[in-house]
């Protein structure tokens, strides 16, 4: 955790009561064909990193015993499986456990949890590592403005923990609510060679070569 050192110093003389939990990128690929240190590097931006950053400023605020607010910037990936970018999901997923459970441990001493998951949002983001995706070209084009969402984060402070922003999100959760999570999850695992980017990666890949169950 090289990056805590100069995060500690350069906000030692700060009383931090606003804490944002914004980092994250996608590695796109398939899991065997990417190497273990960028995935896990991947994991480490997109999840790992906000347990000590928010350790540290969550224990300062309660020392200080003021009010603060803790964000998290999700995604709408974290409702569903995520192959061609396989830690993006699951750290994502990670993300939402975390300040949901955060946020029961903290709001009786006046720290509010929020974590926003975003349709997508006109970012760097789609500057992503690893093999460009079809899907994710679709994606940037319904991209909406970064501001936007910081509104959202701080009008969801104080009156909800979880906000489900954009089109993509909702119809991820009405998936969510009509299908059953494992019923969904078949569906993407047994038609996910269906997709163009899928077929493309497997059929460029040296270990999956043309094969699919």
């Amino acid at each position: 955790m090289s990056y805590m050192s100069p995060i500690i110093e350069a906000t030692n003389d700060i009383e931090v009561g606003l804490l944002f939990n914004n980092a994250g990128y996608i590695h796109t690929g398939l899991f065997t064909d990417t190497g273990i240190e960028k995935l896990r590097a991947n994991l480490e931006c997109n999840a790992a990193c906000a347990i000590p950053i928010t350790h540290h400023f969550l224990r300062k605020m309660m020392e200080r015993r003021r009010r603060g607010l803790v964000a998290f910037t999700s995604s709408s990936a974290c409702y569903f499986p995520g192959p061609t970018a396989t830690m993006y999901s699951p750290s994502k997923a990670f993300l939402t456990n975390f300040a949901t459970t955060l946020a029961a441990e903290v709001r009786h001493a006046g720290i509010h949890v929020v974590v926003i998951h975003p349709s997508p949002v006109k970012t760097n983001f789609y500057k992503n590592h690893g093999p460009t995706l079809n899907s994710l070209k679709t994606m940037q084009k319904a991209a909406i403005s970064p501001t936007h969402i910081a509104e959202q984060i701080f009008a969801s402070a104080g009156r909800l923990t979880v906000w489900d922003q954009g089109l993509t999100t909702a119809a991820f959760r009405v998936a969510n609510k009509v299908f059953d999570f494992q019923f969904l999850t078949e569906l993407v695992v047994r038609f996910a060679n269906l997709n163009g980017d899928h077929r493309r990666l497997v059929s460029a890949s040296k270990l999956h070569g043309n094969k699919q169950a």
